[in-house]
């Protein structure tokens, strides 16, 4: 309550994408939630005048509808758990569980880090090579050289 009435806070803040969020506070330090809600509240969020970004971060979908054998494999979960808990890929969950449905959501992302956009390309492609993710029909050797 303020001295001229109710004071309404909104907090609507929009980011595009599933994993942005991560990503940006992983390579920039900036949690753009959290600073949303602190300018929503009246208060300046600290941020760094010029975020520099620490590395390459390069990550691939895998849609329900391409990888539903690999991803309801028995182990696939965990493998993809521990080799984020291990710092070798970002695993983003999207989903809870796998289902099938009439439009296409994607049920994770997984990325992977780099020094360099080169490096970060080579360390996902042998993840998703290495792991079944890349396969005849989800080309993630095509998706990826169009990030150069």
């Amino acid at each position: 309550m303020t001295g001229a009435g109710p004071k309404l806070i909104e907090i609507n803040p929009r980011m595009g994408g599933f994993y942005l969020r991560d990503w940006i506070l992983e390579l920039y330090g900036v949690d753009l939630l959290l600073a949303s809600t602190m300018v929503a509240c009246g208060l300046q969020p600290a941020l760094p005048a010029h975020p520099r970004a620490r590395g390459y971060l390069v990550g691939i979908m895998c849609l329900v509808s391409q990888h539903i054998e690999l991803l309801s494999s028995p182990g696939c979960r965990e493998t993809l758990q521990a080799l984020h808990d291990k710092g070798l890929l970002r695993l983003n969950l999207l989903e809870e569980a796998l289902i099938p449905g009439q439009y296409e959501e994607p049920y994770c992302n997984v990325a992977c880090a780099g020094p360099s956009l080169a490096e970060a390309r080579l360390r996902l492609l042998g993840i998703c090579q290495g792991l079944g993710i890349d396969r005849p029909n989800y080309p993630v050797v095509h998706f990826l050289s169009h990030f150069k």
